[in-house]
């Protein structure tokens, strides 16, 4: 891990330095596969990113700017449609699927009820009671009464389906 970290190091400050490291250690192919660089270039979150646009933009590394290019397909936001797109957002999740993103947790259904509803019944109640007192139209006045109806049945029906005895 360490030989990768000065190889790292070694390849921000001079890209061609960094890979001859790495090719010494046997940790890169010693003739250069440019997948594999193109791989370990992309990967590698401690690389700078400036010298990686320059050593893969050099004229001498056309064969590695090719592999890093032609690894990530480059899809033009008009070409999002249909198949095209499926298989993209397919590969996307693939690829979170394969990291912590991917970790699903199953909870019953629910489960944030209770919590849900503790927090919103009393701001409910309030907006209610504000809009009820300082209203001077009937009609809006009768909506707020109805609005408290709603709330205090579906508090009940909540209450009775978790057995809460907190009404």
């Amino acid at each position: 891990m360490n030989l990768l970290i000065t190889g790292t190091e070694q390849f921000n400050q001079k890209p061609k330095k960094g890979i001859q490291f790495l090719q010494e250690k046997n940790l890169l192919a010693t003739p250069i596969d440019n997948n594999e660089v193109a791989r370990w270039l992309r990967e590698n979150p401690r690389l700078d990113k400036k010298m990686i646009g320059e050593f893969v933009s050099d004229r001498k590394n056309i064969d590695l700017l090719e592999s890093f290019v032609g690894n990530d397909e480059i899809v033009m936001p008009e070409e999002q449609t249909g198949l095209v797109k499926e298989n993209y957002i397919w590969n996307v999740l693939l690829h979170r699927g394969a990291t912590d993103e991917g970790i699903f947790l199953h909870v019953p259904p629910g489960s944030y009820d209770h919590d849900l509803f503790t927090m919103t019944w009393g701001p409910t109640i309030a907006a209610l009671s504000y809009v009820f007192d300082k209203s001077l139209e009937e009609t809006i006045i009768q909506k707020a009464i109805s609005g408290f109806r709603w709330p205090v049945f579906k508090k009940l029906a909540i209450c009775e389906k978790l057995y809460w005895n907190d009404l």
